[in-house]
């Protein structure tokens, strides 16, 4: 069937309606899923990870919120004030200059433990895991009270995560106010946040530095566990 003018203009405009709508949906740049509820019209969707730019020199967008992957600070009536601060970026002074640092459990009350698992080549080489790019850290998840690495895609099995055992042990009476760790381009972190009010509150959260220009930007892949 040819199409006439008319009948390509209201193609043209449910093809771009279409878009418009997944895009909307999408949310969070590199999501990686999370769940949705619906009430009444409105949709509330919250992530559980994805890929994040965070800026030292930005107030707002120098922190993250995990619950949505969001800004963690807002600003009212002309103030900063925090709204879900599970992961900052803090300033760390050195000799000769300045560079930044990941910093998680920095809200009032939380606790936070982070670890640096090294490089992805390091961990395969420990676990004998010679897999596709990337995964490692996409196989590290919790199981029966464990933290577990990928040991053979082809039959399924994983192992324990020997370096996670910290975090495993810690309680909120041995985690500090925040954990704080140097940012390293290419380097597995792994952290726990637990909070001194809410003793059913045990977040875990994974995640993978992919570019950092000091001073300017950090990039990094997110993923609750």
């Amino acid at each position: 069937m040819k199409l006439t003018p008319h009948r390509i203009m209201l193609s043209s405009i449910l093809i771009f309606a279409g878009s418009a709508s997944a895009f909307a949906q999408g949310g969070v740049r590199g999501g990686d899923g999370g769940s949705q509820t619906t009430s009444g019209d409105r949709v509330t969707y919250q992530v559980s990870g994805g890929i994040v730019t965070l800026y030292p020199r930005d107030a707002l967008a120098s922190s993250l919120c995990f619950k949505d992957g969001k800004d963690g600070l807002i600003i009212q009536q002309g103030e900063i004030l925090n709204r879900c601060s599970h992961l900052r970026l803090e300033e760390h002074k050195e000799p000769f200059g300045s560079d930044e640092q990941i910093s998680i459990g920095v809200q009032g009350g939380q606790l936070g433990m982070l670890l640096d698992l090294g490089e992805e080549a390091q961990l395969t080489q420990k676990y004998n895991n010679r897999d596709w790019p990337g995964a490692v850290f996409t196989s590290i998840h919790l199981s029966d009270g464990n933290v577990k690495i990928l040991k053979s895609r082809q039959k399924r099995e994983f192992q324990e995560l020997k370096e996670a055992m910290p975090l495993l042990q810690a309680d909120v009476s041995q985690m500090k106010a925040s954990g704080t760790l140097p940012i390293f381009v290419g380097h597995i972190y792994l952290g726990r946040i637990l909070d001194r009010n809410d003793k059913s509150s045990d977040l875990w959260v994974k995640i993978l530095v992919l570019a950092y220009v000091p001073g300017q930007a950090v990039t990094f892949r997110w993923q609750l566990m």
